[in-house]
């Protein structure tokens, strides 16, 4: 799942930043406002399979739907051709709280994306195509280990002594 959220501002900067419904809905799906890290994302070719959208603050419903029209129409997101595919939108009338210790600004609205792509898929198999070589390797070293640990005789061939004393009660 790929997480995003905006505004993502300092304190200093909250004055002179845009807090309209199509900017930041727009700034949720920069990889510069998730929570993940997706080395190569690229918006041309990975679609999505779903995506939530929750505004938090004064936003209206009919601000939120022409956004995900604009979003569409723009050619800002891509979904998938092969499952039936939509956006979910969440108002909520309370903004966000920030804590006094974060550095974060407090706006009077704010989104956040919760989407599903196939960009995380790309992501997981080249990391495991990255750990396959290491993972064999591991296990080959740790099969090896345990094979020269046990004695050579003992294991299936025949033991000279076997049975001698067996009986000699």
């Amino acid at each position: 799942m790929t997480t995003g959220m905006s505004p993502i501002i300092p304190k200093v900067d909250v004055s002179t930043a845009p807090n309209d419904v199509q900017k930041i809905t727009d700034d949720c799906f920069k990889p510069a406002n998730w929570f993940v890290k997706y080395t190569e994302f690229d918006p041309a070719e990975d679609k999505y399979m779903a995506i939530s959208l929750n505004y938090r603050g004064d936003i209206k419903s009919k601000e939120a739907n022409a956004t995900v029209q604009w979003l569409k129409s723009n050619n800002k997101v891509a979904l998938v051709e092969w499952c039936p595919t939509g956006f979910k939108i969440g108002l909520n009338e309370v903004p966000a709280v920030t804590l006094e210790s974060d550095d974060v600004g407090a706006f009077s609205k704010n989104a956040i994306m919760i989407a599903n792509n196939t960009g995380i898929s790309r992501e997981k198999v080249w990391k495991e195509n990255l750990l396959k070589p290491v993972k064999i390797w591991a296990f080959w070293k740790k099969y090896l280990d345990v094979l020269s640990e046990q004695p050579t005789d003992d294991v299936g061939g025949d033991n000279d002594n076997a049975g001698d004393d067996a009986g000699d009660n």
